[in-house]
């Protein structure tokens, strides 16, 4: 009779290779035994149906085309949770060999049958897929079920090693936490139970590293109601290193039916010692073909998708499903796909000042782009996290009102992602005044105020989202006006945003500051004095040699104020330059104390007129501006510019009452510069006015004689040089005046 080794399923070719030496760790027990059968007295207690046993091989009847067999129960040596199948048999393509495994608690009642499929041959041995049980599972049994059109398959041999790994840490008592072991990124990192906690133990001595360039997806056929995956997952490893001949479990990451994701190695980047190189693997820890994909697991699978399509510079179409993955998984890829790359963040801001409580807040979202951005609101309470998603159409702007979107809640940070560039804005308005912030890019561990005031019933907050999972220490270094510097350190929550008052840090005190934190932060600062008036400032980032500023005014009762903060131990130089309407300047040249603030009044330098300012120094120094208007009871204080753009953007404005707005430009160059003004209004249509401004001049235009009564208007400045562009809007309610002035958000 013609033999051949029995194919009996391809749900996963794992190919074999050598030892590797492991670093010691330690792993708890796992325990193993087998349950072999290949003689006639292991045969006869079983129940025979067509079938009988010639010497010791398993075959049909003569002249029988088919049969079965059916193991008497065999009680395990100790409780188990997984279990690999081992058969030697021999057939021909004509003949087919069905085998199947099933475990009981009680030897009574049992649980369903679990198919066996081929997983690797060694040795001439078949050797099957891992196979799940309830954990404390007592009871083994098979069947054979035996098929031919000629002649008879023969059964040689069945070996069943049965695993105990519920020795360690149970899921229910894990953490997940956010993986950073792979390269810096926009897109959140996923939750990850690492493998010194699900005690997966250490990583080859020996790693070979590579490249990552796709991604395969298959799966780990497990009970969905599995309730312990962490078991699961030191059985399998057990099984990999010590059935498979794999030196390490064959997958980057695996999810469970709930969504959550373990680490089977260190890092993407880690070299497995099945398939090609470059595959970064993920195993799915379900049943897709009998227990479906559970919303909560595609939502955590996506979202490792979009991670490392960021992290890698993997294209959405270099994702594929293993050859031997469920018909239903490979049917959604597409699926799959597309919610990655909604999920990959390309953009993204946060705006730690937000209160709620206090009056109307709105956030403004303007995407200019060809195809609809997919976005991600994340609200920073005091003590929690809300999240929502949402889409912005291609070409349009979308208002939301915060207040309705996060009901109820007093204090918001606020973290806006996108799978594409946006331009956001963020406008409060508390009494009669607005505040109004373009949003901060990056957590950092440094960031610079050059201006505080906790004098004469000022009040000074600092606004600080901690998006980390650990608390983090800042140190506050104070520059006061009139003493030396000091120092006072705070703690900062993980996940919510933390409000500090710098009035019981350093009460009635002018000051300059900087916030140097052991974590990334995000940082705001408002200030409200005994007036009324109130002012938002978004941190700086660096430190800058060159500060420009397209807004100034000394006309009408306005006072414009210069504040620098010198953090060097060396007395700074700088030079001041006043840019008018006319193209008239005045330059004055100052120095900075070492370790000290500095506040100019441009009131003395150039009364009674509108101005931009071009600052310049000779070491970086952080600088803002500040604007008080309404007879004291209006004020707005900012950053500057560092470099000049050729485009600027503005996501928030209106011409309507009560509301008026100016655009604000400078250009600090010496020859003339042309400018395309293009007004995005509420109906989606697009106005454009040109205009030509002198050099080294301040242009000042006033919106609504442009587009006169328009409820909401969005704009755009594009340049034939570099500029910098900033809108001021005022707010006029019963006889009170308040407002904003914002730079615009820049572009080459």
């Amino acid at each position: 009779m013609v033999r051949s080794w029995l194919l009996l399923s391809l749900v996963g070719v794992w190919a074999v290779s050598g030892w590797l030496e492991m670093v010691p760790s330690t792993v708890p027990q796992v325990q193993s035994a087998r349950w072999v059968q290949s003689e006639l007295d292991d045969w006869l207690p079983g129940t025979f149906t067509n079938t009988y046993v010639e010497g010791s091989v398993l075959r049909l009847q003569p002249g029988q085309l088919s049969g079965a067999y059916q193991s008497a129960p065999f009680r395990t040596a100790f409780p188990f949770n997984g279990a690999v199948v081992e058969t030697v048999v021999h057939a021909t393509v004509t003949q087919t060999l069905t085998v199947e495994v099933r475990g009981s608690l009680d030897g009574q009642q049992w649980l369903a049958w679990q198919p066996f499929e081929r997983a690797a041959d060694a040795n001439e041995r078949t050797l099957g897929r891992f196979l799940a049980f309830q954990p404390f599972t007592m009871w083994l049994q098979y069947r054979i079920r035996f098929g031919a059109s000629a002649d008879s398959p023969e059964f040689d041999e069945i070996a069943i090693t049965y695993i105990s790994s519920v020795a360690g840490p149970a899921l229910v008592d894990l953490k997940a936490r956010p993986n950073w072991s792979g390269p810096p990124t926009l897109t959140p990192p996923p939750d990850v139970i690492s493998r010194n906690d699900w005690s997966g133990g250490g990583l080859p001595a020996v790693a070979e590293h590579q490249q990552p360039q796709r991604i395969e997806i298959s799966q780990v056929q497990v009970p969905a109601e599995d309730a312990n995956s962490a078991a699961t997952m030191r059985a399998l490893q057990w099984a990999a290193t010590n059935l498979y001949g794999q030196t390490d479990l064959p997958f980057h990451y695996l999810v469970n039916a709930r969504g959550t994701v373990f680490e089977g190695q260190s890092s993407a980047d880690v070299r497995l010692s099945v398939g090609e190189p470059g595959i970064v693997r993920i195993g799915l820890l379900t049943d897709v073909e009998h227990a479906g994909m559970s919303e909560v697991l595609d939502q955590h699978l996506t979202g490792l998708l979009a991670w490392l399509s960021e992290a890698y510079h993997i294209s959405s179409t270099a994702m594929s499903a293993a050859q031997d993955a469920p018909l239903r998984l490979q049917e959604r890829l597409s699926e799959y796909h597309a919610a990655a790359e909604h999920m990959t963040v390309h953009w993204q801001r946060f705006f730690p000042e937000g209160s709620p409580g206090n009056g109307l807040e709105r956030l403004v979202l303007l995407n200019s782009e060809e195809r609809d951005a997919y976005v991600t609101l994340i609200g920073y309470t005091s003590n929690s996290q809300q999240r929502h998603s949402l889409v912005v159409p291609h070409q349009q702007r979308l208002e939301l009102t915060l207040n309705m979107v996060f009901p109820g809640v007093d204090v918001l940070g606020l973290q806006v992602l996108a799978d594409q560039p946006l331009v956001a804005e963020r406008t409060q308005l508390v009494k009669h005044e607005a505040l109004s912030s373009s949003g901060l890019a990056t957590p950092l561990r440094t960031w610079y105020f050059a201006t505080g005031d906790t004098t004469d019933g000022t009040q000074t907050y600092l606004l600080v989202i901690n998006p980390t999972t650990t608390v983090s220490t800042a140190e506050l270094t104070f520059y006061p006006e009139d003493s030396v510097p000091l120092t006072k350190t705070i703690a900062l929550a993980p996940e919510v945003r933390s409000t500090i008052s710098l009035n019981d840090l350093l009460p009635n005190e002018r000051f300059a500051w900087k916030l140097n934190a052991t974590q990334p932060v995000v940082a705001e600062r408002s200030i409200f004095t005994a007036t009324g008036a109130a002012s938002l400032g978004m941190g700086l980032e660096q430190l800058s040699r060159r500060w420009l500023f397209a807004e100034g005014t000394t006309t009408n009762g306005y006072t414009t104020t210069l504040h620098f903060l010198n953090p060097w131990p060396q007395r700074v130089a700088i030079s001041v330059q006043v840019l008018t309407e006319d193209g008239t300047t005045v330059s004055r040249r100052y120095a900075v104390t070492g370790l000290a603030p500095l506040v100019l009044s441009i009131n003395e330098i150039a009364p009674d007129v509108p101005f931009a300012l071009d600052i310049q120094a000779e070491r970086p120094l952080a600088t803002e501006r500040e604007i008080v208007f309404g007879n004291g009871r209006a004020t707005t204080i900012g950053r500057g510019a560092v470099t000049p753009q050729t485009r600027w953007i503005f996501a928030e404005g209106s011409t309507a009452a009560p509301a008026e707005q100016f655009l604000l430009v400078a250009n600090p160059a010496p020859v003339p510069v042309s400018l395309d003004v293009s007004y995005t209004l509420a109906n989606g249509s697009v106005r454009h006015h040109s205009r030509t401004m002198p050099g080294t001049a301040r242009l000042t235009i006033a919106v609504a004689s442009d587009v006169p009564n328009q409820q909401v208007v969005s704009i755009t400045i594009i340049a034939s040089r570099p500029i910098v562009a900033e809108r001021s809007l005022y707010l006029h309610n019963d006889g009170e005046i308040g407002g904003e002035t914002t730079l615009g958000t820049g572009a080459p």
